[in-house]
C-alpha cells in the first residue's frame, strides 16, 4: 500500500509539472528556467511527517529537478498529449531511467514552444495512411527496428512527435531505409540531423539515441554491402513514390 501511495505522489508531481509547463511556458507566460525554479521552490514541503514519507518526497524532488534541468526533452515530448495519465507517466519515467538526453541539450536553456519544436523536427513527410502502412510493413519485414511498427507509429516518427523512442535492430538497414525515403523525395535531406535532434531512435546496444555520424557511417557500409532486403526496401519505396506521383497527376 505504501509503495502505491509513494508512486502516486511522484505521479502527481510529474502531472503537475507537465500541466504547468503547458500553461506557463508553451503559452509564453514564463521563461523555462524561471518556470523550473518556481516549480521546485513551491514544492519543498509535504504533508507527510513520517521519516519514510519525508525521504521519499526528497527523492521525488530530486527526480523532478533532474528532469526539469537535464531532460527537458521528456517534458516537452510528453506535454503534447495533454494531461498525462499514469501509464504515460510510467513511460516518461522509464525513458528517464534508461536513456540519455539527446546530444547538444543544454541544461537551463529556454525551450521553444511545442508547435515550433515539432515543426523543426519533422522530416517533411506527406504520405497518407495507406502509403505509410506499406512502408511500415516493409520496415517490419526488413527488421529495421526491434519493435514492430504501424502507420501511426511511423507517422509520429517522421513528424518528430514519437513519445517513446524506437530501437534500431540493424543500423545499416535503418540508414538504408531512411536513405531510400530521402532519395525518392519522401523525406527531407536533413533526416540524419533531425533524427539525432529528436532522439527518437536508440542504438541497438545501450540506451543512447543514434547520432548523425552513426547514421552516416552505417549508410556508407550499407551501400558497400548490398543485399536482397535492401532491394525490397528500394522497390517498396519506389512503389509508394510512384503512387504519390500518380495521385498528384490525377488531381491536376
Amino acid at each position: 500500500m505504501a509503495g502505491r501511495v509513494l508512486q502516486s505522489d511522484l505521479n502527481s508531481l510529474l502531472r503537475e509539472a507537465v500541466t504547468m509547463y503547458q500553461s506557463e511556458v508553451v503559452n509564453g507566460r514564463k521563461l523555462y528556467k524561471l518556470f523550473a525554479a518556481d516549480f521546485l521552490n513551491s514544492h519543498h514541503h509535504t504533508d507527510r511527517r513520517d521519516a519514510a514519507g519525508l525521504n521519499e518526497h526528497r527523492k521525488n524532488l530530486g527526480i523532478l529537478r533532474r528532469i526539469l534541468f537535464t531532460r527537458k526533452d521528456l517534458l516537452v515530448r510528453f506535454s503534447e498529449a495533454g494531461t498525462p495519465d499514469d501509464a504515460t507517466l510510467k513511460d516518461l519515467l522509464h525513458l528517464y531511467y534508461t536513456t540519455e538526453a539527446p546530444p547538444g541539450q543544454e541544461a537551463g536553456a529556454a525551450v521553444p514552444s511545442t508547435a515550433v519544436q515539432n515543426h523543426s523536427l519533422s522530416l517533411g513527410c506527406c504520405l497518407d495512411d495507406d502509403q505509410l502502412s506499406l512502408i511500415a510493413d516493409c520496415a517490419n519485414e526488413a527488421r529495421v527496428f526491434v519493435e514492430a511498427i504501424d502507420a501511426s507509429i511511423l507517422r509520429s516518427l517522421l513528424d518528430g512527435k514519437l513519445l517513446v523512442p524506437l530501437r534500431s535492430r540493424n543500423n545499416r538497414m535503418l540508414a538504408y531505409f531512411f536513405d531510400q525515403l530521402c532519395r525518392h523525395g519522401l523525406i527531407l535531406p536533413r533526416w540524419q540531423n533531425l533524427l539525432e535532434q529528436a532522439g527518437s531512435i536508440l542504438s541497438p546496444k545501450g540506451n543512447r539515441p543514434l547520432r548523425h555520424e552513426q547514421f552516416s557511417n552505417a549508410l556508407t557500409h550499407a551501400r558497400n554491402t548490398p543485399n536482397s532486403m535492401q532491394k525490397k526496401i528500394q522497390e517498396c519505396v519506389q512503389q509508394v513514390q510512384e503512387q504519390l506521383s500518380n495521385d498528384g497527376t490525377a488531381s491536376k
